[in-house]
């Protein structure tokens, strides 16, 4: 009894304290939960820093909880929230490396990922999201986190991982970004240059997707990746299509902006300015930056065609955008106003340029520039100086723009504010910064006028003759000399010694001396010191009555006519008043001529007297009677060599070349005065330059030259020199010349443009470089100017044509091409912008890009049309490449105009017959018959033999593509029977050998091969002939015949590129059937290298490794072929999977080898070129046999049953094996 009650006591204590427990286990869980339910609700409600708390909180109470994972989860979602990004990056990783196995480990990942984006850290980001793929390639986050990793590695320019790892997700994935995905693997694709793969991409969405955003974002793609690949047509009819079934697209504008860029390179600026209108015209939804961007490029094009009315009106508009190119667009607005003589518009848009240029670029030598010309043209002109003051602190070293400016702004200080310290300022500034400079001579001009200016001759006086010294052939010079007389004839003497002498004269008429003395000597002073020469007259005049002696007498009466010819000088603006004091002045010099014949005094008389008789000159027989009367008289040799040069140069201007001619060379001869001696030559070399006696005018003024380098014409000499050496073909003396005016007349007109000038006489002389060097620098030059003229414009073109002609010549094509096609942007009308489309057309057919070629051609046909100066029949070219390009109907329509403008009876045969021909391979049968009848009757039998014998050919061609056979044959021997010795026999034996082949007439075939092979081994069809002769022999396998012709054709150099390529590829099919693996492995390589863009090189890639297989290299196949996947080539994984599951086979590793096919169906899933899914299956089956697992085999061989795709040949050979394995299987019980 105690025994039991014990045992009932224990059980009831037993069961007490299992209660016990159980309750406080109930109430500790109880908390628990509910602790971490409010945290939970406490994110919910977005109080994130309480969860954050609450969460930690609860991991720190209940570290052993079930639910601690999820709490520490919550934790990183929390520190998100808050903006703790990085505590929560560690956060998410430190889950993911803890909890491996955790259901929201790959979101942990991927969380991790975004907080490494929003750190901006985003090399870690995509490294960090493509663990999501590493560790969990089944989870559903994975797709998504490649797709992220994608778009991080792109953020920092990592294209290769960004490819790498879209590529995977393509391949191995469905996703909801796989469209998305593709697209940006197409655009990675076209920024690495491999067009071809991004057309592909292209390709496969266009065909697979219903998605039009997709679509039109993938013809925006692709017809970027056709310019690439140089499918200018396809580009544009791919970008038409996105225009016209896309207007809503985001890329809508940008297509269009992408379309007139195309047009341009094409040379269809037209067609680009219509493009980028109509985008203007439909812009009210486009986004700001397209606005400008379209707007900007517009405006661009119209200037450089030369509208600059119509630019103005673009380059504001973009300006008023108010986007980053706001300021350039009114600046360039602005030049152009300028341009056009607008000068309120000009200085408005100079005005906006400089506005509020927040956000805008502009660069601080443009902003100083417009700022300057915004003040300058709305006369705020302190404020100019202010800016061409900063401009010199800032750029002190521009060459190119400060001169100028500097130039520009002491001639607005000068001219018209009369502000002449300021004047002087800028010239000084000029003149030490720039003494090389071509404004030089110039400033230091105005240098001295601005000091005329504040009234100080004598600085003005210094400056004058440093000119001369310095400058001596400038321009300025015939003006500086007239200053300088000015300036000692006008403006009044020594002020001191004046006084003295005017003192003394007080004293003489104090102590009561001769009148007619002190008359004389005031007129003295009067005349040369007070250069008052109206008074000086009046005194000598009173001298000479009043009886002023003999040995003055003759000194008053010739001072007297003197004062009449300075006053007359003085008075040269007032054409009637000069001419009263000049006809005085010759009144007083006949008298003393008269009176005083053999005067002392008469040789300074006659040279004053003549020079004013012959300015006044009606006739050229005044000029004669001036001459006699000049000859009568006695003169002394000084004065008679300036009468002389003055008569040579009269009769100069009358072109009595004779008489002229006998007086220069008389002074060259005779007169003992250089500076005389240097007119005549000059003057007598520049006459015969003009006349057209060249040989003369070179030794004349090349010895003028030698004696005279300091000469006011020395420059102009040295100019004239070269011209008319260049004229005689002698590049290298001329280049002489211009070097000496680059060296000592840099100051002088004839320096400007002298980089150029020195370009084309390099390039005569065929020193191309270093003339593309001369023109670069000009280039430069120009583009360096910050401000603009339309010569400017005229010298760029100029320019950039030369280059295009240097670089052609260099065989630097592609600068060539750049430099022809800035030219024909600029001119669209003329010859030359003809002669620049037809050199872009060769250039794109020595490139090998026919269509780009027939476009260029295209464009200057028509200019040669519009101006009718045919220099190179473009049309008829442009017809015969489209021609050749197998465009036909186009081709016509080139023909006809050619057959226009056809000069002779060999073009009209040539047009005519294409024309027929055209229509025979257009399948017009009916209008190709009536032209060849119409050429049939115009010409001789005999005469148009070879163009019959055509139209017969043409006619075998269009039976043969009807598949007629028995009249293509007809015809083909018409040809070879009734016109033997045409060129097109061998062509017509070709395709009579193919008719046989068709025919299945392989004998007769192989026969008419071999005869085009033996009777015209020099008729480009032997190379057609020879590859069809291999592939018939291919085919009656017989590998070692087929590759004889194979070889024959690789070893020929002269074998067309496509030939050559197709033998390549044939050879190495035969290798292989014929066993020759090594071989087959060898010439693959060479394929592949010689062939990287062929679009089927993936083929010759899979070759090798399977060759590899055939040669037992199983592993190398298996890394070749695995290498392959991993490159991205998702349209062939199928085939490559089943090509590494064949090496296990055949290496015998078949578990592997079942995995590796199993990959087919289950990673690539796609049929491909062929049922790659049902061949996996089997030798999966019969990978199964050869481990004796029949029953798996059986299974293998019943998915190919099952799939709803399989080809029933397949169906029935499983079937086949099914049974097989079966009565095997019951062979064995």
């Amino acid at each position: 009894m105690d025994t039991l009650v014990n045992k009932m006591l224990k059980t009831i204590i037993r069961f007490l304290l299992i209660s016990t427990t159980s309750l406080c286990l109930l109430a500790q869980d109880s908390k628990e939960n509910a602790d971490f339910k409010l945290a939970v609700s406490l994110y919910n409600d977005k109080l994130y820093d309480l969860a954050l708390e609450q969460f930690r909180n609860f991991v720190s109470n209940y570290p052993n909880s079930s639910q601690a994972p999820d709490a520490r989860f919550y934790i990183g979602l929390s520190e998100s929230k808050l903006g703790k990004h990085d505590d929560a990056r560690l956060t998410f990783q430190n889950f993911a490396l803890t909890y491996p196995n955790h259901p929201k480990a790959p979101e942990a990942w991927l969380n991790a990922g975004e907080e490494c984006l929003l750190l901006n850290n985003y090399r870690e980001a995509g490294g960090t999201f493509e663990r999501v793929k590493t560790f969990y390639p089944k989870s559903k986050f994975a797709p998504d986190a490649l797709f992220k990793a994608g778009q991080a590695y792109d953020k920092i320019g990592d294209k290769l991982n960004a490819r790498r790892v879209l590529s995977i997700l393509i391949q191995e994935y469905k996703s909801d970004n796989l469209a998305v995905a593709r697209l940006k693997l197409a655009e990675l694709y076209n920024d690495d240059a491999q067009y071809e793969q991004a057309r592909r991409e292209c390709k496969k969405l266009l065909d697979e997707t219903n998605d039009q955003n997709v679509k039109a974002q993938a013809l925006f793609i692709l017809g970027k990746a056709l310019i690439g690949l140089e499918r200018y047509s396809e580009a544009q009819s791919v970008l038409s299509e996105k225009i016209q079934k896309y207007k809503t697209d985001e890329k809508y504008y940008e297509t269009l902006f992408l379309l007139g860029q195309l047009k341009i390179y094409l040379g269809d600026i037209e067609g680009a300015l219509s493009t980028w209108k109509t985008a203007i015209s439909e812009s009210s939804k486009a986004p700001l930056t397209m606005k400008e961007n379209i707007s900007y490029e517009v405006a661009e094009l119209l200037w450089k065609t030369g509208n600059y009315a119509e630019a103005i009106n673009f380059y504001e508009l973009c300006g008023k955008f108010g986007g980053s190119r706001k300021s350039e667009a009114f600046f360039k607005a602005g030049l152009m106003a300028e341009c056009e003589g607008n000068s309120t518009l000009a200085a408005q848009d100079y005005s906006m340029a400089v506005k509020d240029t927040n956000g805008s670029i502009i660069d601080e030598k443009t902003f100083l520039f417009a700022s300057y010309k915004s003040a300058i043209l709305s006369k705020r002109c302190n404020e100019a100086f202010r800016y061409v003051s900063e401009f010199v602190q800032r750029f002190p070293a521009d060459e190119v723009n400060l001169p100028e400016l500097l130039f520009s702004g002491a001639n607005t200080a000068y001219y018209e504010l009369n502000d002449y310290r300021q004047s002087i300022n800028l010239c000084e500034n000029l003149i030490r910064l720039f003494p090389k400079s071509i404004y030089v001579d110039d400033a230091t001009f105005l240098l001295a006028k601005s000091q005329l200016g504040l009234d100080n001759a004598k600085n003005a006086l210094l400056v004058f003759e440093e000119m001369k010294n310095k400058y001596p052939s400038s321009e300025l010079i015939p003006e500086v000399d007239k200053e300088i007389f000015y300036l000692k004839n006008f403006c009044k003497g020594n002020y001191d010694e004046s006084v003295v002498r005017l003192a003394q004269l007080v004293g003489d008429v104090v102590s009561e001396k001769s009148k007619a003395d002190i008359a004389y000597r005031l007129g003295e002073i009067y005349y040369a010191d007070l250069k008052d020469y109206e008074n000086a007259g009046e005194q000598y005049l009173k001298a000479i009555n009043i009886g002023l002696p003999d040995s003055l007498q003759m000194d008053a009466l010739l001072k007297r006519a003197k004062c009449y010819e300075m006053l007359a000088l003085r008075k040269s603006s007032n054409k009637e008043i000069s001419k009263t004091y000049l006809d005085k002045a010759v009144e007083l010099y006949d008298s003393l001529l008269n009176i005083h014949s053999k005067n002392k005094f008469i040789s300074q008389i006659l040279p004053s007297v003549f020079k004013i008789k012959l300015s006044n000159l009606q006739n050229i027989d005044e000029l004669r009677n001036l001459e006699n009367d000049f000859r009568a008289r006695a003169v002394e040799d000084v004065e008679k060599e300036q009468i002389y040069l003055a008569l040579a140069d009269a009769y100069l201007n009358y072109s009595d070349y004779k008489k002229a001619e006998d007086y220069y060379r008389t002074l060259i001869e005779k007169a003992k005065s250089k500076p005389i001696i240097g007119e005549a030559l000059f003057n007598l070399g520049n006459m015969f330059n003009k006349i057209g006696n060249t040989d003369s005018a070179v030794v004349l003024l090349d010895r003028f030259l030698n004696q005279n380098p300091n000469h006011y014409k020395s420059a102009e000499s040295a100019d004239i020199l070269a011209k008319i050496l260049i004229e005689k073909g002698q590049y290298a003396k001329a280049l002489k010349y211009i070097e000496l005016i680059e060296d000592l007349y840099y100051y002088t007109k004839y320096n400007e443009g002298i980089e150029s000038k020195k370009g084309d006489l390099y390039v005569a002389i065929g020193n191309n470089k270093v003339a593309r060097e001369c023109y670069e620098q000009s280039l430069k030059k120009i583009r360096n100017s910050i401000s603009f003229s339309k010569n400017q414009r005229n010298i760029e073109m100029d320019i950039l044509y030369k280059l295009g002609l240097i670089n052609e010549k260099l065989g630097n094509y592609s600068d060539a091409k750049k430099n022809y096609l800035q030219y024909v942007t600029m001119d669209q009308t003329t010859g030359r912008a003809a002669k620049a489309y037809y050199s872009l057309a060769n250039i794109a057919r020595s490139q090998n890009i026919p269509e780009l070629s027939i476009e260029y051609m295209q464009h200057a046909g028509k200019i040669e049309t519009k101006t009718g100066v045919v220099f190179a029949n473009a049309s008829l070219e442009a017809a015969d490449m489209m021609f050749d390009e197998e465009r036909y109907q186009e081709a016509v329509e080139k023909y006809n105009i050619a057959l226009t403008q056809a000069k002779d009876d060999t073009t009209r045969r040539h047009v005519m017959s294409r024309i027929a021909i055209c229509y025979f391979r257009v399948d017009n049968i009916k209008e190709a018959e009536v032209k060849a009848s119409e050429f049939g009757k115009l010409y001789k039998k005999s005469d148009v033999y070879d163009f019959l014998a055509e139209f017969e050919f043409e006619r075998g061609k269009y039976y043969f593509r009807k598949s007629v056979s028995d009249k293509a044959m007809e015809y083909f021997r018409k040809v070879v029977r009734n016109y033997g010795k045409a060129k097109i026999v061998p062509e017509a034996l070709y395709w009579l050998a193919r008719v046989y082949e068709l025919e299945g007439k392989t004998q007769e075939a192989i026969s008419v091969y071999d005869s085009i092979l033996n009777k015209y081994n020099n008729s480009p069809i032997i190379y057609r002939a020879r590859l069809s002769l291999g592939n018939v022999y291919y085919n009656l396998e017989k590998p070692e015949l087929a590759a004889q012709q194979y070889k024959s054709i690789l070893e020929n150099e002269k074998s067309p590129p496509n030939i050559t390529q197709m033998a390549m590829s044939n050879l190495i099919m035969t290798y292989k059937d014929a066993g020759l693996y090594e071989a087959a492995l060898d010439l693959a390589r060479k394929y592949i290298e010689r062939y990287p863009d062929d679009p089927e090189i993936i083929d010759k890639k899979i070759d090798i490794g399977v060759i590899y297989q055939k040669l037992g290299y199983y592993d190398q196949s298996v890394l070749h072929l695995q290498s392959l996947i991993d490159a991205g080539n998702s349209s062939v994984e199928a085939e490559l999977r089943y090509y590494i599951g064949e090496a296990y086979f055949y290496k015998g590793d078949y578990q592997q080898a079942i995995i590796e096919f199993l990959k087919v169906p289950y990673l690539a899933g796609r049929r491909g070129k062929m049922d790659w899914i049902s061949a996996a299956y089997y030798m999966a089956g019969q990978s199964y046999e050869k481990m004796a697992k029949f029953d798996q085999a059986i299974t293998m061989y019943q998915q190919i049953i099952e799939r709803k795709d399989t080809d029933s040949e397949f169906k029935v050979a499983a079937q086949k094996e099914i049974n097989r394995v079966k009565k095997l299987l019951e062979s064995k019980k």
